[in-house]
């Protein structure tokens, strides 16, 4: 057996060998996309291998950033003090195999959290900047890379509202400690509403939609003031593959919106987001230039309307047995005064056949809690609408029952269709 391991480790180190040796023949063509960025946020890198080898070719699974500024400066961008050798393809695979006489694509793309594929603090600064790739073939050492062609990435002087934000976050980041700023440092500067608030129309907004979406998760707030966010966001028209990802965006709402739905038993709702989802996801797939943007499209997994009906109808016949009350809230409508009040009308569904008693507490609560002077506290079988009005200045009011809750905000469905 050992004999077999050692013949085995033996031929792949030949294999390897070979195609290491394949790989002189291969050249390697570098984009950016898009070409031109603001300062702060990265793009992604297009790597393209082509092979004239009549074998295969193998590489490392890995690639080495190379910058020249305007001023002659010649640096590989480090990330977290290392050079930045980011992975190709599966970051599973030690090396890439390219076959004879083929071209493969090979993409490194910045998350939403605007990390990589650079993280460097030199890369933030306006200017333009000369970079190529290197890649290493399988078995060379260091200085072995093969490299791309000369590309050029601006990265902008920023203007008006641009430049206001640029301003913001230089100044957030030097009270942090984090001057120079990197684009890895947006999560550490919490900045996105102010941006928001003060600046909605900034070039910077779509870029931190997913940082505000974050925010929008953790304060817990209906999926329409989401929607609205990544909509805004849309509606500024972001360059490169930006405004794809912000439609994957608004899917993932959606979805989790039906989710929601399904699990207050709302089987008709839960439909009709997924449904939204479902379309939005199929435009990206069939309509975006960017294979790593469609590869990330059909990652989604998007129940089908006969899997949605079974599992309501399953979670609704397991509740019914259940030996706790199943009181579920829900918002009616909503109106909207003229003095910027917001009165909420909420309902409940009693999926048992007895009443239940649920008193004013822990498991039966308004928040802010004095949006209303009284609470139900006994709730019949069935569904009843207009149960519980609830009026605040203005901000969203949440009508608690023992696990389930419902949120009216003034983007909910309004009463009469209007306000008074």
């Amino acid at each position: 057996m050992r004999d077999f391991w050692k013949m085995f480790l033996n031929a792949t180190a030949l294999v390897v060998l070979f195609a290491s040796t394949a790989a002189a023949q291969v050249t390697v063509s570098f984009t950016p996309i898009p070409a031109e960025t603001l300062p702060g946020v990265p793009v992604d890198f297009r790597i393209t291998l082509s092979s004239a080898s009549s074998a295969p070719a193998a590489m490392y699974n890995s690639a080495v950033l190379e910058v020249t500024s305007e001023g002659g400066e010649t640096f590989l961008a480090a990330q977290d003090g290392r050079i930045a050798r980011p992975p190709l393809d599966s970051p599973q695979e030690s090396f890439l195999i390219i076959q004879p006489g083929t071209t493969r694509d090979f993409y490194i793309t910045r998350d939403p959290l605007l990390f990589g594929p650079f993280g460097d603090a030199r890369l933030s600064n306006p200017g333009r900047y000369s970079m190529r790739i290197g890649v290493v073939p399988a078995g060379a050492g260091e200085g072995g890379e093969l490299w791309s062609n000369p590309v050029t990435l601006t990265v902008q002087q920023p203007q008006g509202d641009d430049a206001a934000v640029w301003t913001m976050v230089q100044e957030h980041a030097t009270k942090a400690g984090l001057d120079p700023f990197e684009s890895a440092d947006w999560g550490r500067i919490h900045v996105v509403q102010e941006v928001y608030a003060k600046y909605p129309k900034s070039r910077y907004v779509p870029y931190l939609a997913y940082y505000k979406l974050m925010d929008t998760r953790a304060a817990d707030l209906p999926a329409a003031d989401q929607v609205r966010d990544v909509e805004a966001a849309l509606a500024l028209t972001p360059a490169g593959p930006l405004a794809d990802r912000l439609r994957l965006m608004l899917a993932e709402i959606h979805q989790q919106s039906g989710d929601r739905n399904a699990s207050i038993l709302d089987v008709d709702g839960a439909i009709a987001e997924i449904n939204i989802a479902r379309q939005l996801v199929q435009d990206v797939q069939a309509n975006s230039v960017y294979p790593f943007v469609r590869a990330e499209a059909s990652a989604f997994r998007i129940m089908s309307d006969e899997g949605i009906r079974k599992d309501v109808a399953d979670s609704f016949e397991s509740r019914r047995k259940a030996p706790f009350p199943q009181v579920i809230p829900f918002v009616d409508c909503v109106q909207v005064h003229n003095d910027g009040r917001l009165t909420a009308r909420f309902g409940y569904r009693n999926i048992k056949d007895q009443t239940e008693e649920i008193a004013p507490g822990e498991k039966n609560a308004l928040d802010p809690a004095d949006a209303a002077k009284k609470l139900p506290d006994s709730f019949r079988p069935g569904v009843h609408g207009n149960a519980l009005r609830a009026t605040t200045n203005g901000g969203p009011v949440t009508w608690r029952l023992s696990q389930y809750t419902a949120t009216a905000t003034k983007d909910s469905p309004r009463c009469g269709g209007g306000n008074n």
